[in-house]
């Protein structure tokens, strides 16, 4: 997920002037304010933006959203400079949550796949949750049995269906 403005890029360090939302339901504009802890009179610098709606998972706008399910969300930034300030006007595209549909697991030939299981945090038939795959990835991890850099979660979305299937591909550990 990517943050495309759709006018002039202002420069870094252009203080933002206005900052509003378009298209959420879920979360109220002060809710997503404050998630994203940006407001007018703030430096805008591009690339924080982007990690403040997607990359600080836990604290990011796109982790209220995804651990509620909502693996299909989106966020369009447009950029209007104004002066010596820059507008900012984000559009949100919530989509519908997402279900897990089938787990399977590859790469595993020591473990049982029962015991291999109980580590992870996800099943079939609940909302999809970001933070969940986190966990499992690092209980996997941590159990011992598996390289941790070697970790895989493999989404493999139906948004016709509103599912996901998850792939765990994990390493036996050296």
């Amino acid at each position: 997920m990517t943050v495309q403005p759709q006018s002039e890029k202002p420069e870094k360090g252009t203080p933002i002037g206005r900052m509003s939302w378009k298209g959420n339901t879920v979360y109220s504009t002060a809710e997503l304010a404050k998630t994203l802890d940006l407001k007018p009179g703030d430096q805008y610098d591009k690339s924080d933006l982007n990690d403040r709606l997607f990359n600080h998972i836990g604290t990011d706008v796109s982790s209220l959203y995804m651990d509620k399910g909502y693996l299909f969300f989106s966020v369009d930034v447009q950029e209007n400079r104004v002066g010596n300030v820059v507008n900012l006007v984000l559009t949100v595209f919530e989509g519908n949550p997402a279900t897990i549909g089938k787990i399977t697991i590859k790469g595993n030939k020591d473990i049982t796949e029962a015991q291999i299981r109980e580590w992870i945090a996800i099943q079939p038939g609940e909302l999809f949750n970001r933070s969940k795959l986190i966990k499992s990835q690092q209980k996997l991890a941590k159990s011992g049995y598996f390289n941790p850099k070697m970790i895989g979660i493999n989404p493999v979305p139906n948004p016709e269906m509103k599912t996901v299937d998850l792939a765990y591909v994990l390493d036996r550990k050296p």
